[in-house]
């Protein structure tokens, strides 16, 4: 049923953009829909979730979108445009127009010009081509498709927000998976051209002819000296561009501002003189840019709600566990939530953070990922109700009978076939992108992310038994060759005891074993990207650490604490990227007990969150996600009200010890295995436990501060396991015996491993 109303919702949306409502105000009544049809609640639904995620695109892509506006309006008033188009139809003159067409719209958005600018300063030359040619007017949106989308929207290095896009959420740059990416766009490129040449031939042969249009203002004469900078000064800022963001390797807003700057220099004897006419072109380019952005900012909020909602789950959880090449799922997610969202750059605000982050977390090649996803973003989009296609058919004058089909072969079919090519590609054309990337040979291109271990202790031991044994690649780094040799044995007896239990076998530990690098150097962390830090637990001292791998990690690895009690927000603080930063606390025996908790502190980005949580459904973790950071967590609070009360038991002569650990093993224990605390108290009933408690309450321990008999154990040497007596007297036998009992429970979970074998790719 929830999957029923989910894609009610999507028709719901669907017809209200095919009634012209604009898409603003329609995902805010698909989501008010959503939301009640879900049994969500509406006021956070609205104000939380679809906020988050209309304001988060914005902070993400806000400065992209205004500088891409502002660079587009330099060039179009200044006559750079018009300069570039005119050079460009006298070089192809009438008989390959259509070719001189799509060069110019490539050029045009390649250079950063806005798709709607692009349009505008497109239609009236090409008119005067067909005219002159006596091309229909009706193939001038597939030549525009083929041009300014075909190519810059989709391409390797160029400058698109869609390609930009899973930058942001990826870790990749704008030149990801170059070569397949290269090759799979000539070939869309020489296809589609090849197509619109042909049937512009057919339809001049069947006897059609340019339409003139009653009223139509008369078009642009080609040919005619343009007042522009020449073509040289035109393209120079565009060249600009793209050589700070690509040679120089600057962010795209950074490349951007030095376009701006460029096209100030050369375009400046060809623009307004009047301050005032230039704040109002600059004001036009701004409300352009806001105008653009809002709609996407809004497909993405919707986009958040659909994504919070049980039904998307269920049908993420479907495509994930999907057999197959994770690329060709990821492309096909993509292409539908490009139908649903009518947007390109709407679905990869869905796909990249929450199915994007997930594959990696699986091992999916990031740059071939990247590329897919920006490929599949380009097929559904263009969809009859799109309002870009409704846009460009009724600027020149089409309607969707006389030149949607062409649209569609060039805009969806076309890309739907780039898509499924590049996959092969990708395998083809194969390599280890430096710093990031493997094979794996189930999925032909799979990223093993390299998991970083800092600390040698018991946790990072079990962190690293963990992962080896899911197949990642792990460094381990401590702070002496004593610790590393006591940690890697500890490995090796953790795969003892499941090689024991029949549950894996010695070539299972032999490749495992080979993930492993040890090391006393924080610089063989550099190419982590999620680092689990297992240092002792001091504030000072995880900070510290923290601040060491910032200065030599990416920008985007994620840095987890295994703290068992420290808050969050205390353990962020000072730290250079507190929006990677988050705790992830395990549980000893760390690779058996299936249960970790994840706490962000205030800084914590919600793409960090689905990451991390995205690492432990591949390692087979049940997690838990706390909405704000306790000292202690969950777990462990309830632990320390068992400690406290059993301790004050002892103190009070209630019960031994082995009474105590007996009421919890045969009653507590067994009870709470199966059912759930808080299942249980509702079973009781409210009136029964209410009855109970005030009986209770008012007799229990509510000791402040660590109590006497622990305080004594401390001063005599009496600490437990370590100093052989605590509360118990421990011989070897019995930590033998301790150990097997702790671990037993948990052995079965390791059934759901991805064991290495010697086959690995590692």
């Amino acid at each position: 049923m929830n999957i029923l109303f989910l894609l009610l919702a999507i028709a719901l949306f669907i017809a209200l953009v095919l009634k012209n409502v604009p898409i603003v105000i329609a995902t805010i009544l698909s989501s008010i829909f959503l939301l009640l049809t879900q049994q969500m609640d509406l006021y956070d639904g609205i104000t939380a979730t679809y906020m988050t995620g209309f304001g988060d695109y914005v902070r993400d892509f806000f400065l992209l979108f205004m500088l891409g506006a502002l660079f587009g309006k330099l060039v179009e008033i200044s006559g750079a445009a018009n300069s570039i188009s005119t050079f460009i139809f006298r070089a192809f003159g009438d008989r390959f127009a259509i070719i001189g067409l799509i060069i110019m719209g490539i050029i045009l958005t390649l250079g950063g010009v806005n798709l709607f600018v692009a349009m505008f300063t497109m239609y009236p030359l090409a008119m005067a081509m067909f005219r002159r040619a006596d091309i229909p007017r009706k193939f001038f949106a597939a030549a525009y498709f083929v041009g300014c989308v075909g190519a810059t929207m989709t391409a390797p290095f160029t400058p698109s927000i869609q390609n930009a896009t899973p930058t942001v959420y990826l870790g990749t740059t704008v030149a990801a998976a170059a070569v397949p990416g290269m090759i799979s766009t000539v070939l869309k490129l020489v296809f589609c051209t090849a197509y619109v040449m042909w049937v512009v031939k057919r339809a001049k042969n069947r006897g059609e002819h340019f339409e003139e249009l009653e009223g139509e203002a008369p078009a642009t004469e080609v040919g005619k000296e343009s007042s522009g900078p020449s073509v040289l000064a035109s393209v120079l800022p565009m060249l600009v561009i793209l050589l700070v963001l690509n040679v120089a390797k600057q962010p795209i807003v950074t490349s951007l501002l030095a376009g701006i700057v460029a096209a100030f220099v050369f375009y400046f004897k060809h623009m307004p003189h009047s301050l005032k006419e230039i704040s109002a072109e600059v004001q036009d380019s701004v409300f352009s840019g806001l105008k653009t952005i809002s709609i996407t900012a809004a497909a993405a909020g919707y986009g958040a709600v659909v994504a919070a909602t049980p039904a998307f789950q269920e049908i993420t959880d479907f495509v994930l566990n999907l057999d197959g090449n994770p690329l060709l799922i990821a492309g096909i997610a993509t292409m539908l939530m490009a139908g649903v969202m009518n947007s390109s750059s709407g679905s990869m605000a869905i796909v990249c953070p929450i199915l994007g982050e997930r594959f990696l977390a699986m091992g999916v090649n990031a740059e071939a990922l990247h590329r897919v996803i920006v490929v599949a973003s380009s097929t559904l989009d263009s969809t009859p109700q799109s309002g870009f296609v409704c846009n460009i058919l009724n600027h020149s004058h089409t309607t969707h009978r006389q030149g949607y089909w062409h649209v569609c072969v060039v805009s969806v079919i076309a890309p739907i076939v780039e898509t499924l090519l590049l996959i092969p590609l990708c395998a083809m054309f194969g390599r280890e992108y430096p710093g990031r990337n493997t094979y794996h040979k189930r999925y032909n291109m799979i990223r093993k992310e390299i998991i970083g271990v800092y600390g040698t202790g018991t946790i990072g031991s079990g962190q690293a038994t963990l992962t080896t044994g899911n197949g990642y690649a792990v460094v381990v780094v401590g702070h002496s060759a004593r610790g590393i040799s006591r940690c890697k044995r500890a490995i090796e007896h953790n795969w003892d005891d499941l090689i024991a239990e029949g549950l894996a076998s010695e070539e299972n530990k032999a490749a495992a074993m080979n993930l492993l690098i040890f090391s006393d150097e924080l610089e063989a962390l550099k190419d982590c990207t999620f680092i689990l830090e297992a240092v002792s637990e001091d504030p000072d001292v995880k900070r510290e650490v923290y601040a060491k791998i910032a200065s030599i990690c990416r920008p985007d690895t994620i840095f987890a604490s295994c703290t068992s009690s420290m808050d969050a927000d205390q353990l962020a603080a000072d730290i250079p990227n507190p929006d990677r930063f988050l705790i992830a606390h395990p549980f000893h025996p760390v690779h058996l007990q299936p249960l970790v908790e994840l706490v962000g502190c205030k800084a914590t980005s919600p793409s960090t969150l689905r990451r991390a949580k995205a690492l432990m459904d591949s390692l087979h973790r049940q997690t838990i996600i706390l909405n704000h950071s306790v000292p202690g967590f969950i777990v462990n609070r309830l632990a320390q009200a068992l400690y406290r009360e059993c301790i004050d038991l002892i103190e009070r002569g209630v019960a031994e010890p082995a009474d105590i650990d007996r009421a919890v093993r045969y009653a507590v224990g067994m009870r709470y295995a199966s059912i759930g605390l808080l299942e249980y108290f509702d079973a009781v009933g409210y009136e029964l436990e209410a009855a109970i408690a005030g009986n209770i309450y008012p007799t229990l321990c509510n000791a402040r501060s660590v109590q006497q008999l622990v305080a004594d154990g401390i001063a005599f040497g009496k600490t437990g396991q370590k100093a052989r007596q605590g509360l118990y007297i421990w011989s070897e036998s019995d930590l033998e015996d301790f150990r097997d009992r702790l671990q037993r429970p948990f052995f079965t979970q390791v059934r759901e491993w991805e064991l290495p074998t010697g086959t690995s790719d590692q």
